[in-house]
């Protein structure tokens, strides 16, 4: 039971101490090796194909490689520097969601491209917000998800997320979630189906630090 000296229960409108959080899972440094090993280990486990590249020649060069390996006909993708020119010479279909999209053909879109908001090294996940993908449709309606991110992107656990959420100017839209590897359920006899809510494949591809 909670005791008005907890100092993790908000009293008088104060936030409370979130320190304890980071020792749920096992600690991460603010280092790249330290957020690379944990970002590694934990995305093996949820099953998101993580790919780093040393550039953005390679990273391209991932991106067609995985397009051409699902034979894949229809990219959807949202504008960004880091995502336009590589999803738009993919395939004879690019279709950007910036300005509004039908569902229809979004849903016919084999591929999804976007960026996101951070990537948690420490719980394998990746922050997506409204205005880092352009809106939710386009990390939910295609079946592979594809997300682009850069080193500086990368934090080492969840209260750094939320720091870096606090700190943005426009709180960077109307939604902010967090995907842990591609969409699940386990809820019939226990055997693990990939993509019932949304993507059955989530790929990772991030650009180490230069």
């Amino acid at each position: 039971m909670a005791t008005p000296t907890d100092p993790h229960v908000i009293h008088g409108g104060m936030s409370p101490d979130r320190s304890h959080i980071v020792n749920v899972l096992p600690p991460v440094a603010d280092t790249w090796e330290a957020k690379l090993a944990a970002l590694t280990e934990r995305s093996a486990n949820l099953k998101t194909n993580f790919i780093v590249v040393p550039d953005r020649g390679a990273m391209a060069s991932a991106v067609r490689d995985l397009v051409d390996a699902e034979v894949a006909t229809k990219v959807a993708y949202q504008r960004h520097p880091l995502v336009t020119p590589n999803a738009e010479t993919v395939c004879d279909f690019c279709y950007c969601v910036d300005d509004g999209f039908d569902k229809a053909v979004l849903e016919q879109c084999e591929i999804g491209i976007s960026t996101c908001f951070a990537v948690v090294a420490q719980t394998g996940s990746i922050a997506v917000t409204s205005h880092s993908t352009a809106g939710r449709a386009l990390t939910v309606l295609p079946p592979h998800h594809i997300v682009l991110a850069t080193a500086d992107l990368v934090v080492p656990h969840l209260p750094a997320m939320w720091a870096k959420f606090a700190a943005s100017p426009d709180r960077q839209g109307s939604m902010l979630s967090l995907i842990s590897g591609p969409s699940r359920t386990g809820d019939i006899e226990r055997i693990l189906v990939l993509g019932a809510h949304g993507p059955k494949k989530l790929t990772l591809i991030l650009e180490q630090p230069s």
